[in-house]
């Protein structure tokens, strides 16, 4: 996930049970310029929710971990947090191809559609959509140019 995150408040939720109602809840806030956060919980089995983040990005399932007693345990949890976009994809067909870059300059220069997402178009990760994207797709198709670079949308 790109940091920094765009709001100060996601949490990361951990709970013991099969529901809110029979177990314990506790969360934690995620800080947003490193990604970090820290939850004391006591021994027991755990399922730990990632943060929904909104927009296209979407959060890992859950997972069970397991806290013993003595001697204390400490887990570092990495939550991997997958997207759709394909970055230089501007026609959204899936695919990373020669429609992109002819796609692009017709919404740049003729009127035609924009990409969809916009970010999408974004194939050399410089945060704009524009010519120059046309042509580091046209580079990587026709010369083997550098992939696009990830992630091309940003929140």
């Amino acid at each position: 996930v790109p940091l920094p995150l765009d709001l100060p408040y996601y949490q990361v939720i951990a709970r013991t049970g099969s529901d809110g109602n029979d177990g314990y809840f506790v969360s934690a806030n995620i800080d947003s310029t490193s990604g970090t956060y820290m939850i004391d919980i006591c021994d027991g089995d755990w399922v730990i929710t990632a943060p929904y983040l909104s927009g296209d990005i979407f959060p890992p399932d859950s997972i069970m971990i397991t806290i013993g007693e003595a001697p204390d345990t400490v887990r570092t949890i990495d939550f991997a947090y997958a997207s759709d976009f394909v970055c230089g994809d501007a026609n959204n067909d899936g695919g990373v191809t020669i429609a992109d870059a002819v796609y692009l300059i017709n919404s740049i220069f003729k009127g035609g559609p924009d990409p969809d997402p916009f970010c999408q178009g974004n194939g050399n990760g410089d945060s704009g959509v524009n010519v120059s994207d046309a042509v580091y797709l046209i580079n990587l198709i026709f010369k083997g140019g550098p992939e696009p670079v990830e992630p091309c949308c940003q929140k």
